[in-house]
């Protein structure tokens, strides 16, 4: 049986079940009243939502242009921070952590971790295995995410696109942690939710694969390459440990 020494985690769809809806009018009406109430930063609920969207499109067209690449991660404290500079307000680092916090709250339908998640992980940490968080996720989002999940003790590394500005599929966001960790491609796995953002380009960056489908989960046409496992539960990776010659003739 093949024996991995180095296992890359996706986060939200293959250890955290998680439904976000930023269309809600709910979350821009209370979010309105948060940043007026303890702010002093005054939108009505539907120019706040546009003016939020405009926000997030020119903070992206921005990071573009710095990087020169495509597709880039913005830090979304730079989007609160210049919603507050738009009404002549200055707002700290710990403001918008906290803003960042309340507005994850009020956006979240559900959150929880999927049956098996820590126990995996648990397991992997006692047979001395590394593990790693690779997430496109915003920080001021996951990080309090995590803890209240209990999952960051598990890791022995957390990347997150929005701090590199880059992310999923693309090859640089790999590169951030293979290069950072030091980590061999050969003694190492991905596993993921998503054929498009974690199979198909750990794929293409020469990595073995387990895929497991969530709710999460994007429809794709087609098999998952030869060097990917299908699992339909997290505890199969303890006992898959060998990529199966079939394993790439699987359909969605």
């Amino acid at each position: 049986m093949k024996s991995y020494r180095n296992y890359i985690f996706d986060l939200y769809g293959t250890l955290i079940d998680i439904h976000t809806n930023e269309n809600y009018r709910f979350l821009w009406d209370n979010f309105s009243m948060l940043l007026k109430r303890y702010y002093g930063i005054n939108y009505p609920s539907g120019k706040l939502q546009k003016t939020y969207l405009h926000l997030c499109s020119q903070e992206t067209r921005r990071l573009e242009e710095e990087k020169g690449f495509k597709p880039v991660e913005i830090d979304i404290g730079n989007v609160f921070a210049a919603l507050a500079q738009a009404k002549g307000s200055r707002l700290s680092q710990s403001d918008i952590a906290d803003i960042a916090v309340e507005f994850r709250l009020l956006s979240t339908v559900r959150i929880q971790l999927f049956p098996q998640a820590t126990a995996v992980l648990q397991r992997l940490k006692e047979q001395g295995k590394k593990i790693y968080l690779l997430s496109n996720a915003q920080q001021l989002f996951t990080d309090r995410e995590i803890d209240e999940l209990g999952l960051r003790s598990y890791f022995d590394a957390i990347f997150y696109s929005s701090s590199h500005g880059c992310k999923k599929p693309d090859h640089r966001f790999f590169d951030c942690l293979f290069t950072g960790e030091k980590l061999l491609k050969e003694e190492s796995v991905m596993i993921g939710n998503d054929y498009y953002d974690d199979i198909l380009p750990a794929h293409r960056y020469g990595l073995d694969s387990f895929y497991i489908s969530s709710p999460q989960s994007r429809r794709f046409t087609g098999s998952l390459p030869d060097n990917c496992t299908r699992i339909k539960m997290l505890s199969e990776i303890m006992k898959k440990q060998q990529v199966s010659p079939a394993a790439g003739k699987d359909y969605i």
